[in-house]
This record gives structure tokens, sequence and C-alpha cells, in this order.
């Protein structure tokens, strides 16, 4: 077995064919043989830049992420998700794209926008930043969250073929986060290969309800990040 080199990502060019292209830079024309300069003498023929093609996907994951090749990449909403709880008067849509991305570490890194899908995604509602871990050899996994609302947490739990389950290890909330408290959070993620589809269901507890059911989403794929076939 091989050890794999890392590959760096890459940014997609929007469509040009080249990174010279991107920056608005234009790539000078070899000249035909006939073209000549003052004096009548012919002039030296100019060297075409090679285009570059700069891949989007795949990207390759290190070894010790396979266990995570299944969610690694971006996701898109694929049908309005639902938030639910027992003090909300009445249920609601939102939309979302998720990311759990390969940034170079041993790791992936992680992020959620969600918005009013009668509106757009400039609509924005809610936001998280963080990292999914693995724990070398084994199936162990933590998702440590940033969220908007002024609350940090560390969710751990096991990764399994297409699955993912995570409970809330540990929270952290600033002093004038909205009330109630947050106390809890359980996510589960499960992918299925014949639809293609990623579920994502998160359940809620706060100092006033117990764990219950507060958001469903489900989402295709965006882009896809596998893991290297060299080992």
């Amino acid at each position: 077995m091989q050890s794999s080199k890392s590959i760096p990502i890459m940014e997609k060019s929007n469509g040009a064919g080249d990174g010279q292209a991107a920056l608005g830079l234009s790539i000078p024309k070899t000249p035909s043989s006939h073209s000549s300069a003052a004096g009548g003498n012919a002039s030296p023929p100019l060297i075409e830049r090679p285009t570059k093609q700069v891949p989007v996907f795949p990207h390759f994951l290190p070894n010790e992420l396979e266990p995570l090749a299944w969610i690694a990449g971006k996701w898109i909403v694929h049908e309005p998700g639902v938030v639910r709880y027992p003090t909300m008067k009445a249920d609601f849509k939102y939309s979302e794209r998720i990311e759990f991305t390969f940034g170079g570490q041993k790791m992936l890194d992680y992020k959620a926008e969600s918005w009013n899908p009668a509106i757009g995604p400039t609509a924005l509602m809610h936001r998280e930043v963080g990292f999914l871990r693995i724990k070398p050899g084994s199936t162990d996994v933590a998702l440590v969250i940033a969220h908007n609302f002024g609350v940090s947490e560390i969710l751990e739990g096991k990764v399994s073929e297409n699955s993912m389950w995570l409970m809330t290890s540990g929270i952290s909330r600033m002093a004038f986060a909205a009330e109630p408290a947050v106390v809890a959070n359980r996510r589960t993620f499960t992918f299925d290969p014949a639809t293609e589809e990623l579920e994502h269901v998160m359940e809620m507890q706060t100092t006033r309800t117990a764990l219950t059911e507060h958001l469903r989403i489900k989402y295709k794929r965006d882009t896809h990040q596998v893991p290297d076939a060299h080992k």
C-alpha cells in the first residue's frame, strides 16, 4: 500500500478554462509566421501559455477520513425542511445548505446556513461553523460547532456506513443569550444511496422542554469529496 499525497483544493474559475482567464488576464496567441515588424524583419513567435483545467471535484481525503467520505462535500436543500417545537405556535419551513469539506487537516470543516425559502438565501435565519473530527482507527466522531446566537457546543457519537449520530457532550452560552437556555442537542445524519439524499434530524432540549424533534430536512449533493484510492 502506498501513502496518499494531499492534493490542494482549488476554486472553480466560473467557467474560465484557466487561472489566468479567471483573473481577467489575456493569453497571447502565437502570431502567423507571415507577420512582420517595422523594418521587414519577422517578429519572433510568442509562446502561448498552456491552458490549465482547474478541477472542482473530486477532492481527495486522507485515509483517516475515509469513514466520513459519504458525507464529505457540499449539500443543498432538496425540499424545504420543517422547524417544529412544543413551544412554537405553528411549524414553518426553512431552506439550508451545509458543507463538510476538507481543508488540509485530518478533519472536515463544517458550515451550515439556513434561510427563509419564501425570500431566498439573502434572508439568512441561522448560521453554524465548526469541525467534524474522527478518532483514528475507530468510529468515534465529534462535531464542534459555534452558533450565531451565542452558543458553542461539542457533540460526540458514532459513524457507520451512510449514517452518523451525535449527542451534546458539552455546551457554553454567552451571558446575554436568549432564554430558555439550550441544554443539549441530538443530531442524526443519514444518507440514502438509492435517492442520493442526505437527511438531517435535530432534536433539542432546553431548560423548559425535554429532548424533542426540532428540525428535519433533506439535501441533495452540490459537490462530492471522495477518499484517495491510493493507500
